[in-house]
């Protein structure tokens, strides 16, 4: 079922499935959103660049509250024609760790595509050139861009990573 969210509540339920699975309440979580309001979505990292409380501020006045989210990649619109979806598990004992980084986008990226293509379509993963925001990890459609992806890695407990894709 799709959640209904302020891109700010969105990106808060997406850091609490993080928590849970670090901290052992669950094993794993799946969590689909749609934004009710708009908002430009950056890396935390981003904060730190030279004229960014300014920019922000700019933007904001246009109607895009600039909102910081834990996983990498670039700036993102959200508005209501977006679907989040966010994955969060821990990375398991037979599990490669040096491979984690690309296992993560498959496990998201693949149930899409295979849902995809049962109804015909032709659905990939993988960079498309001159795309927004591209990325090695793209769903692709008909070799353009359809969704990006993003990561997030914490360890638990017990010293297993867990991701949040």
């Amino acid at each position: 079922m799709v959640e209904v969210f302020s891109v700010q509540d969105g990106l808060d339920a997406e850091r609490a499935l993080l928590d849970e699975v670090c901290g052992g309440a669950r094993e794993h979580g799946l969590l689909l959103w749609q934004p009710c309001d708009r908002a430009l979505v950056m890396p935390r990292r981003m904060e730190r660049l030279e004229g960014f409380a300014p920019a922000s501020a700019a933007v904001a006045e246009r109607g895009w509250p600039v909102l910081l989210r834990d996983t990498g990649g670039e700036p993102v619109p959200q508005s209501p024609g977006v679907l989040n979806i966010a994955l969060s598990y821990a990375l398991g004992p037979g599990d490669n760790e040096q491979t984690r980084i690309e296992t993560a986008y498959l496990r998201l990226c693949q149930p899409i595509c295979d849902w995809l293509r049962e109804r015909g379509l032709d659905a990939g993963v993988g960079a498309v050139a001159g795309s927004f925001c591209d990325g090695r990890y793209n769903v692709t459609l008909d070799g353009r861009k359809l969704a990006g992806t993003a990561q997030r890695w914490r360890r638990n407990g017990a010293g297993r990573p867990v991701v949040l894709a």
